[in-house]
């Protein structure tokens, strides 16, 4: 069975129901990978702050790929912030939070307007997890099924 590699996950493409069940979006740019292939070529596509780093140093897409995307889309979550901001002065959200981490200020990346409800560790988590998912380095990325099961148990200790 082939392997859907999206390519565009962003929020916006991500669909949410009357009971907060999620759905992927705009399948307009995906491509499929089959079994025996880990990558797909293809002309550089996607949004602005989600395309993953290895995107721009060659034409192939992978799931890997799309991990960083969602990754991105993970940290936007905890942190209330879009993936690019432009004014007053252009600032990424991927390397803003791998700088906070790196200085131990993991708290100050959580959005203000969710500090103090009880749910910082639980926010922490999935910023972990959302750091995993943007590393540089897409053979260190988890998998999605990884992903999932890491998210599960963190909604299991709500």
């Amino acid at each position: 069975k082939p392997h859907i590699v999206h390519r565009d996950i962003k929020s916006s493409n991500i669909l949410l129901d009357k009971d907060f069940k999620a759905y992927v979006a705009d399948f307009g740019l995906s491509r499929l990978i089959f079994q025996n292939r880990t990558h797909v070529t293809t002309e550089l596509v996607g949004t602005l702050g989600y395309i993953p780093p290895e995107y721009g140093q060659g034409w192939v897409a992978t799931l890997r790929g799309d991990m960083y995307s969602f990754g991105v889309v993970l940290l936007e979550l905890v942190t209330g912030r879009r993936p690019v901001q432009i004014c007053p002065r252009s600032k990424e959200l991927v390397k803003w939070v791998q700088e906070m981490r790196s200085k131990g200020k993991q708290i100050e990346v959580l959005d203000p307007t969710l500090r103090g409800t009880g749910y910082e560790e639980q926010m922490l988590k999935v910023l972990e997890v959302a750091s995993q998912c943007v590393d540089h380095n897409p053979g260190v990325r988890p998998a999605i099924q990884e992903v999932v099961s890491f998210l599960n148990t963190i909604d299991a200790n709500l």
